[in-house]
């Protein structure tokens, strides 16, 4: 081979060193890509100096020196830095290295030809069966897995072979996976596998059987206060039916116990008008004189038990008319004035027979009160007798009525007679409540008056208060509101 032929091959081949280092260049990173063209800059100055004592006119091998000598030093720094970068990747690789041990996770790394490369120091704790750390490098992706599936598929009727191919077929596929894997063991691992760059494949393996106990301890805990909160609405709404039964019964029991009421009042007021009138007609002598005085006092007698049982079943007969809700107030303007005169006529005998002073007075710009007429009289008649019935002899009763604040009637019945406590107005306000401040003492009626009272000034939208102390007397105060208030 001549001299010529030997430059020629030589500055081929350099050149091609130096295009080969550029392509090699390419994918790498931008420090290593530098260091690399450095390196073949110098080949290609190599290649030149090869060629140039043919091509310069230059002093025979001046130019081939300085050509050689570029290439050198160019060469050289390239190496340099390459050396250079070379060290700080070996110096990060092994801080990686140092970091991924430390870490609470199994980290293990394949390359693009599905070996192992690394495995971390939490890898090998979480999986006992496979080699040591050095001993494991160089395993393919198949040996593997069938070191870490043996006697642990947690699915005994799926075969081992089939699974090992299902697994190698997911992470082959280049998709990143994420799932969980139970092993009969009872530990519960998370698995997350992610292609690299180069074509391998990082895997990740994080034990999470005390977060899955603890879902699952959570999830038993709340069917535990789903099956209690069933149970408690099964017994509320037992309870509730219960509860409904017994009201119904209860209204049934209120309804029955009305008509009874009801019936009986209208049975006995037949006899009772019979012996009012006869008794009337006894000591009103209607037929002439009777033959002894005690004929008169006899029928008195009749006429005063007649007239007091006629009242009780009046009161029976309101009460059972109330809780039926079939009493109804016909409100119209009415005079109190004039209502007070009327009860006045009917009362002062009584009280004169008890010898209790009974007054009645109203105001003279009294304005007429929205309200029914009879009822009002039947109010202002209960709460004066009990007054003239509770009060001893020698004391007085004072019916006086004004205009309320709101527009509205006041009136109040006062009195200087036993008086009650605040438990003794309570009961009083009960229907069939009857207050026995002296157990020697009796008096007459069956603890309605009060009751019925209330119900009536309800009625009216009206209210019915008790002020008393005991041994100093009572004050009872009822107002009717203004029109537009009263229920009828």
């Amino acid at each position: 081979m001549t001299l010529f032929q030997l430059d020629t091959f030589q500055a081929f081949l350099f050149f091609g060193v130096a295009v080969a280092l550029v392509w090699i260049a390419r994918p790498h990173p931008l420090s290593f890509r530098a260091a690399l063209r450095w390196m073949a800059a110098g080949f290609a100055a190599l290649a030149a100096s090869r060629v140039s004592v043919y091509l310069l006119p230059a002093p025979p091998g001046v130019a081939e020196t300085l050509l050689t000598a570029a290439g050198i030093g160019l060469f050289a720094t390239g190496l340099l830095h390459f050396a250079r970068n070379m060290r700080r990747s070996v110096t990060t690789a092994e801080l990686l290295r140092s970091a991924l041990d430390t870490a609470s996770d199994g980290v293990w790394l394949y390359d693009s030809n599905e070996r192992v490369v690394f495995t971390n120091t939490r890898y090998h704790e979480l999986n006992p069966e496979v080699p040591s750390k050095d001993a494991i490098l160089g395993y393919t992706m198949e040996e593997l897995l069938r070191l870490n599936q043996k006697d642990k598929d947690p699915k005994a009727e799926v075969d081992p072979e089939s699974r090992i191919q299902e697994l190698l077929a997911e992470r082959r596929s280049g998709r990143e996976i994420v799932k969980e894997v139970a092993r009969p063991t009872g530990i519960t691992f998370l698995i997350r596998a992610k292609p690299t760059r180069d074509g391998g494949l990082l895997v990740l393996q994080t034990d999470i059987t005390a977060l899955k106990t603890a879902e699952r301890d959570l999830r038993q805990a709340k069917e535990a206060v789903d099956a209690a909160n069933l149970d408690l609405e099964r017994k509320v709404g037992d309870r509730t039916r219960e509860l409904r039964q017994a009201l119904i019964q209860a209204e049934m029991a209120n309804r029955s116990k009305t008509d009874f009421l009801a019936n009986v009042s209208h049975e006995l007021r037949t006899p009772l008008n019979s012996i009012l009138g006869f008794s009337e007609m006894i000591t009103g002598r209607a037929y002439g004189p009777i033959g002894s005085d005690r004929y008169l006092e006899c029928a008195r007698y009749v006429h005063d038990s007649g007239v007091h049982l006629l009242e009780l079943i009046n009161e029976i007969l309101d009460v059972a008319r109330i809780e039926a809700g079939q009493l109804t107030i016909v409100p119209q303007y009415v005079g109190i004035g004039d209502v007070l005169k009327e009860c006045a006529a009917m009362l002062t005998p009584r009280a004169e027979a008890k010898t209790v002073a009974l007054t009645f007075s109203a105001a003279p710009d009294l304005p007429p009160a929205f309200a029914d007429g009879l009822r009002v009289k039947q109010i202002v008649l209960n709460l004066t007798e009990n007054a003239i019935k509770f009060t001893d002899t020698g004391g007085a009763v004072r019916v006086t009525a004004d205009a309320s604040d709101d527009g509205g009637v006041r009136i109040r019945i006062s009195d200087t007679g036993i008086g009650m406590t605040g438990p003794q107005i309570e009961k009083a306000l009960e229907r069939f409540g009857q207050v026995r401040s002296n157990p020697m003492t009796t008096r007459e009626g069956v603890g309605l008056g009060l009751a019925i009272c209330k119900s009536l000034m309800e009625l009216h939208g009206g209210t019915l208060d008790i002020d008393s102390v005991p041994e100093q007397g009572t004050t009872v105060s009822i107002v009717f509101p203004p029109r537009g208030t009263s229920q009828g």
